[in-house]
């Protein structure tokens, strides 16, 4: 899945990219424990191959939301930008 949103960020928006990424209907009680197994080996998967030199938060928290949305977990993908003493941030919430 990181490898399928990897990609997607280079070809398409964020809206119709989250909009793939939601359409699965969740399975509804699934253990939230395996979303731990998932960071782990999401985290792994970019330390190997990295999506881009100065950060990985943006694929990994597209990624997690996907799982987490998979197994059953309510989620909500947030995201924004602000000026912070001059420096613009990006933020994913």
């Amino acid at each position: 899945m990181i490898v399928a949103i990897q990609v997607a960020l280079r070809l398409v928006n964020l809206i119709p990219l989250l909009s793939w990424l939601t359409a699965e209907d969740a399975a509804e009680g699934q253990d939230q424990t395996v979303m731990e197994d998932v960071a782990y080996y999401v985290d792994r998967w970019l330390a190997l191959a990295p999506y881009n030199p100065q950060g990985n938060s943006f694929p990994r928290a597209l990624t997690l939301y996907w799982f987490a949305r998979h197994v059953g977990i309510p989620v909500q993908f947030r995201c924004g930008v602000m000026k912070l003493q001059g420096v613009w941030w990006a933020l994913l919430a």
